[in-house]
Parts: C-alpha cells; sequence; structure tokens
C-alpha cells in the first residue's frame, strides 16, 4: 500500500531514527491481514521520480521497467510525474493485460521471446481498444533467426511487427556481439517493409 497524506502524517523518518519504521509496523499491523506488504513511501517515490526527470536532457525519453507483478495505477502515477507512456515488460501475459486496460503505453520487450509467445500475444489480444500493435509494441530480436522466425509469424498474420535489435554493449546479457552480425538483420527488413518495421536498438548499460 501507499502511504501519502494524512495516513502519512507524522511518519517521517528523521536520520538513524527507527521510529518511522516501527509506526509503519504498528500501522500494517493494525490494519493488515498477516500477509505480505510492499510499503511505498509515495511522497518520496514523487521526489526521486522529479528528480530523475530533472536529470534527463531536453528532447530524451525515460521508459518505465515493469520487471515483476504489475501495479498500474502506481505505473501510471509514475508516468505522469516522468512524462512518459514508454514500458518495458518481461513477461508475454503481461503485455496482453497493457494493451487490454493501459493501451496507453508505449511497450518494449525486455528480453528476446519465442516466436512462440509473439503468436500468442496475437491470438489472444482484441483490437478495439485503442491500442495499435505496429507502432506501440516492440518485439526485442538477437539474432537473424529469430528475426527470420517473426518474418514468417508477421507474414501468416498479414501484419508488420516492429523490432528493437538488442546489443551488447559489453555486459554480455545477450544481443549482437559482432558488427558484422548486424548487416543481414537491416538488409531482412528493409527488404520486407510490409511484414517488419525497425524500431530501434536496446543496450543493457
Amino acid at each position: 500500500r501507499a502511504l501519502s497524506g494524512e495516513r502519512r502524517g507524522a511518519m517521517e523518518n528523521e536520520t538513524g531514527d527507527l521510529s518511522w519504521y516501527r509506526r509503519v509496523a504498528a500501522l500494517l499491523e493494525a490494519e493488515g491481514d498477516g500477509s505480505p506488504h510492499l510499503v511505498i513511501d509515495l511522497d518520496r517515490l514523487e521526489a526521486n521520480a522529479r528528480t530523475l526527470r530533472g536529470l534527463v536532457p531536453a528532447g530524451m525519453n525515460l521508459r518505465l521497467v515493469q520487471k515483476s507483478l504489475p501495479s498500474l495505477p502506481l505505473l501510471r502515477h509514475l508516468a505522469g510525474v516522468l512524462e512518459t507512456r514508454s514500458l518495458m515488460v518481461f513477461h508475454r501475459p503481461w503485455v496482453n493485460l497493457y494493451a487490454e486496460r493501459a493501451p496507453e503505453f508505449d511497450l518494449l520487450l525486455g528480453k528476446p521471446m519465442p516466436v512462440a509467445a509473439a503468436r500468442a500475444f496475437y491470438r489472444d489480444f482484441r483490437p478495439g481498444g485503442g491500442f495499435d500493435p505496429e507502432h506501440q509494441l516492440q518485439w526485442l530480436i538477437d539474432t537473424d533467426e529469430r528475426l527470420a522466425q517473426y518474418q514468417e509469424l508477421a507474414r501468416g498474420l498479414a501484419t508488420r511487427l516492429s523490432v528493437s535489435i538488442e546489443l551488447d554493449v559489453g555486459l554480455h546479457r545477450g544481443g549482437l556481439v559482432e558488427p558484422g552480425e548486424l548487416a543481414p538483420l537491416l538488409r531482412r527488413i528493409a527488404a520486407d517493409p510490409g511484414h517488419l518495421r525497425f524500431a530501434g536498438f536496446m543496450g543493457y548499460d
């Protein structure tokens, strides 16, 4: 639960003072149901988000990263503070969730997905809710083989997929390593503009 305003009250934490944590524990003991809770100090979270927003150069966009269980109200709130609609997602079912319930977000997959995951997205996707997969969903590609699979899927669905190419920038978390690996992917995309759209690069730094 997020604490702010009146409910947060006098729970300001002074340096080295454990009273803030004791008050939070007392609140959870009084109002909780015995299950684990994540407590968010909304005021401090907003202050951190505003600080981060101020550090970003003009013309650059921030992308929120949703790693595990999504909280749509919290993500929407932070997106407003950060002035962004960009989101990175790591789990295919969440992609369908956002397409249905939060169609304002632009989605980038945080890891390359098997083509079966992309097929499952389109199987479950229901058009008409305002989400446009061609322009709001970027599938992550790390090999020409995977790109060929996505191309075949796009042709079978008679649609166009937006793809971002993952680059290994030194952390070896995945992506293209050698410059020569890039040209075949770009050629494949350029040769089939009806089914593939180049959306950009992604690298973990």
